[in-house]
């Protein structure tokens, strides 16, 4: 494949990612039978763009990173990658999606598995080549 064939590349604005069982790989459904999703956007989206800038140029005027600085910008750039989901709780009940909410649940150590699941899918453009996602 030649190196000019990545120009030709269209990559869709959103991604239906499937939750999938962290130890299974297989589907999670809700107890009405639909597919739980995250609903992303690429990373080149703008708004993850201006918090890479941004983080950057704070690292450039010398703000030192922590371990704790680098998950708050990491959690906040899956937020904003984050657009819609179809979730439901433990208790049976769907989890309405907010901005607020998938803060809450990224930050979740219970959940690591699906800030992980989130994170790879953001990164990973072929999830995004057209044809590909499930975005409505």
């Amino acid at each position: 494949m030649s190196i000019q064939s990545i120009y030709d590349v269209t990559l869709a604005e959103h991604y239906d990612m499937p939750v999938r069982h962290r130890a299974t790989g297989e589907q999670l459904v809700m107890d009405n039978g639909d597919p739980m999703m995250v609903r992303v956007t690429n990373s080149d989206y703008d708004e993850i763009q201006r918090l890479r800038s941004k983080y950057r140029n704070e690292e450039l005027k010398g703000m030192r990173n922590t371990a704790e600085r680098e998950e708050s910008r990491m959690t906040e750039m899956l937020v904003k990658a984050t657009v819609d989901w179809q979730l439901q709780g433990t208790n049976g009940k769907p989890i309405p999606f907010s901005e607020k909410a998938a803060r809450e649940l990224y930050t979740d150590p219970k959940l690591r598995w699906l800030r992980t699941q989130v994170l790879l899918a953001v990164f990973d453009d072929t999830n995004f080549a057209e044809g590909k996602s499930e975005a409505a």
